[in-house]
C-alpha cells in the first residue's frame, strides 16, 4: 500500500528541500517505488538541485492542462519526479479546492507507488498543514539553534493543535556531532513537543555540517546520485531506513493514499 511522507520545516534555509531530494532517491535506491512531489508551490526548487527542466509542473493540473501522469519525469533510480510550480504560474497562494484536487489526484498513482515524498513548502503555509495532515508521516527538518527549535515547534503545535498530527519525526541538520544533534534533540522534545502538546517527537538522525552538500546545491549533482559513500551520502541512507520503520499518524479527513 502506498503511503504519503511529507517533509516540512519551521522556516526557509534549514536545508528541507536537499532533505527531501537525496532522502528520495535512498529511498528509490533501497528499491522503492518512489514520487517526489514538489510541494513549494509557486517558491518550488527540487527540479534545481535535480538538474532538471520540466516542461509541465504542478499548475498544469491545476489548470486542467494535464493530468498527473503527465506531470511525471523520470530521474535517476527510477524515481519519479512532479514539478511544482513558480510565481510565474501564479500559484504562491492555492485555495483550498487547488489542495484538494493534488490530494485527490496522487491516488492515481498509489498501484505504482510505494512512498510519495512531499516537499512541503516551509513554514506554517495553508498548503503545507493541508499536505502533512494528508500525509502518513511527516519529517521536520530543523538545526539547533534557537530560532529554528521555535520556528518548528510553532509549525509542529499548529499542525498538532488545528490538524490532530501527533507523530512528529525530527532530523537535525547541520550538527557538529552526533552528540550534539541528540542533544539538540533532546531539548527539543522534553522541554517543547513532549512539555507543552499532545504529540510525539522520534530522533530520525542528523547532517553534519557540509561544504560538500553546499557544492551539490550548486553543481546541481544530489550527493545521493555522485557521492552515495561520502558521510552526507551515509547520513541519507540510514536516515531512509529510519523513515522506513517511522510511526505513522491516524488518518482523519482527506488524504493523499485511503
Amino acid at each position: 500500500m502506498a503511503i504519503a511522507l511529507a517533509i516540512a520545516s519551521g522556516k526557509g534555509g534549514v536545508g528541507k528541500t536537499t532533505v527531501s531530494v537525496n532522502l528520495a532517491l535512498a529511498l528509490a535506491q533501497a528499491g522503492k517505488r518512489v514520487v517526489l512531489l514538489d510541494a513549494d508551490f509557486g517558491m518550488a526548487n527540487s527540479h534545481v538541485l535535480l538538474g532538471i527542466n520540466p516542461k509541465l509542473n504542478i499548475a498544469n493540473y491545476l489548470d486542467g492542462s494535464a493530468l498527473v501522469s503527465d506531470l511525471i519525469i523520470e530521474a535517476p533510480y527510477n524515481l519519479k519526479f512532479i514539478a511544482g510550480g513558480t510565481a510565474v504560474n501564479d500559484i504562491l497562494n492555492t485555495q483550498e479546492k487547488d489542495r484538494y484536487k493534488v490530494i485527490r489526484g496522487m491516488q492515481d498513482l498509489s498501484n505504482e507507488t510505494d512512498i510519495l515524498v512531499v516537499d512541503c513548502a516551509a513554514g506554517g503555509a495553508d498548503s503545507t498543514l493541508d499536505f502533512v495532515s494528508a500525509s502518513d508521516q511527516v519529517l521536520i527538518v530543523l538545526e539547533g539553534e534557537p530560532t529554528s527549535m521555535m520556528d518548528a515547534y510553532s509549525l509542529i503545535k499548529i499542525l498538532n493543535q488545528e490538524k490532530g498530527v501527533k507523530k512528529f519525526s525530527i532530523f537535525i541538520n547541520k550538527a557538529s556531532s552526533e552528540l550534539e544533534a541528540k542533544q539538540n534533540f533532546e531539548v527539543f522534545s522534553k522541554n517543547l513537543v513532549h512539555k507543552f502538546l499532545d504529540a510525539r517527537a522520534y530522533y530520525a538522525g542528523f547532517l553534519p555540517m557540509s561544504k560538500v552538500l553546499k557544492q551539490a546545491v550548486i553543481m546541481k549533482k544530489p550527493v545521493m546520485i555522485h557521492n552515495r559513500k561520502s558521510k552526507e551520502g551515509i547520513a541519507f541512507q540510514k536516515l531512509a531506513g529510519v523513515m522506513l520503520k517511522a510511526p505513522r499518524n491516524d488518518k482523519k479527513g482527506i488524504c493523499f493514499f485511503e
